[in-house]
């Protein structure tokens, strides 16, 4: 049986940071879990979050790839530590804070400073009486979503390579 393997690319600068996943949502078996592993000719289908999802573009070094609508996720209880800077990171580009909830001690208010930047109102001081914190964070993210059908190959190993960027 061949093995595919497929790589993403994204330019190395001058570009906003894209996140890319299989979309859990699409590529369902008959049992409707999660597939990780698809056969030639079936279509696997891959989530690009962006702060400007209707700008993304893919392109593959072989097979089909098909722009398949843009879509939001609602993002549910990512933890950002506050240990020695007022601001984190969100790992998908945010939209809109659903909820914020401080896990034990609170760092003041939050707000969102940019797609992957949140901050509280108190700087955090480890060895200080603000000490740290960490924040449970609900939001949305913006994507769009992608398919990508390769032919069938008769080699063993078979790398594929999907540059995604944004114009």
């Amino acid at each position: 049986m061949a093995e595919v393997t497929v790589s993403f690319v994204t330019p190395s600068a001058g570009s906003e940071k894209a996140v890319i996943e299989l979309d859990e949502e699409m590529n369902l078996d008959l049992s409707g879990s999660a597939k990780k592993v698809f056969r030639y000719g079936e279509t696997a289908y891959f989530r690009v979050y962006s702060p400007v999802p209707a700008s993304v573009r893919a392109v593959s070094s072989d097979g089909t790839v098909t722009e398949q609508g843009i879509g939001t996720a609602t993002i549910k209880g990512e933890y950002i530590p506050f240990t020695d800077s007022a601001e984190g990171n969100t790992k998908y580009p945010a939209r809109e804070i659903v909820s914020s909830q401080w896990l034990g001690k609170s760092l003041g208010e939050m707000k969102k400073n940019s797609a992957y930047s949140v901050s509280c109102g108190v700087q955090p001081d480890a060895a200080g009486e603000s000490g740290v914190g960490l924040l449970e964070l609900s939001y949305t993210a913006g994507f769009k979503r992608f398919g990508i059908t390769l032919p069938k190959k008769n080699k063993a190993e078979y790398p594929v390579l999907i540059y995604v960027f944004q114009e």
